[in-house]
């Protein structure tokens, strides 16, 4: 596997949600590196339909089966938004993309908490491994060569 690339080709693939506020994130990486950044409709935002807005405390007495789910790390149902299956087909969708630009160059996501944490058990598997992920930290993934 190579983590080159070709010669003269950008470092790594950047791949970004089409929403402004991750693209206002991307710019500065684009200018320093000299990369173009792939915006991936799949990286927009978790639709969280009725829950928009709500803090912690309001979204547990509202809906208290999405503040369940969320507490156990499972990916709810947003009334009024995605469906579980929805956020986890699109994830899926998601990954895919970045295993397959990460079979040329390293990959840069930049998106947002709900949609990355899905894609991250995607890629990981390992719900409890991500647990202590919180806002503006990282994951970084190493791939493993195939048998």
């Amino acid at each position: 596997m190579s983590g080159a690339g070709t010669p003269g080709s950008p470092p790594f693939v950047l791949l970004v949600s089409p929403a402004r506020r991750a693209r206002q994130t991307a710019a500065p990486i684009e200018a320093s590196f000299g990369v173009l950044a792939e915006l991936e409709p799949d990286l927009i935002e978790v639709d969280v339909g009725d829950a928009e807005g709500l803090d912690w405390p309001a979204l547990q007495v509202r809906f208290p089966s999405v503040g369940e789910a969320i507490g156990r790390g499972a990916q709810p149902d947003w009334p009024g938004g995605e469906t579980r299956i929805d956020v986890e087909h699109r994830a899926s969708r998601a990954a895919d993309r970045i295993r397959t630009a990460a079979l040329h160059r390293p990959v840069l996501v930049v998106a947002h908490g709900a949609i990355l944490h899905a894609i991250s058990v995607q890629l990981v598997g390992d719900v409890a491994a991500l647990a202590a992920l919180g806002p503006t930290e990282f994951l970084r993934l190493d791939p493993v060569a195939s048998r």
